[in-house]
């Protein structure tokens, strides 16, 4: 009879300990992303990104005319620190 009431108290531990884990992965997982949300935020921000690149290759562009029209020659490449066309 003992043997019984063992595996029945094993039983019904391991049952319980199944259980909370279920229920700490539940409550662990509730504020994680689908990944078609992730991916929707992902190309949103690369979406962004690209914009802000166009945006960045207009204003340089517009210096090199000023600069053009002003009688001087942009430079190439600009030195870090440096903050004239």
């Amino acid at each position: 009879m003992p043997k019984i009431n063992n595996d029945l108290y094993r039983t019904l531990v391991l049952t319980l300990l199944a259980g909370l884990a279920v229920l700490v992965m539940a409550v662990a997982n509730r504020n994680v992303y689908s990944k078609e949300v992730v991916d929707v935020k992902f190309n949103r921000v690369e979406t962004q990104v690209e914009s802000v690149k166009e945006k960045v290759d207009h204003v340089e562009e517009d210096v090199r005319w000023i600069v053009r029209h002003m009688g001087g020659t942009p430079s190439a490449e600009t030195e870090e620190g440096d903050h004239s066309p």
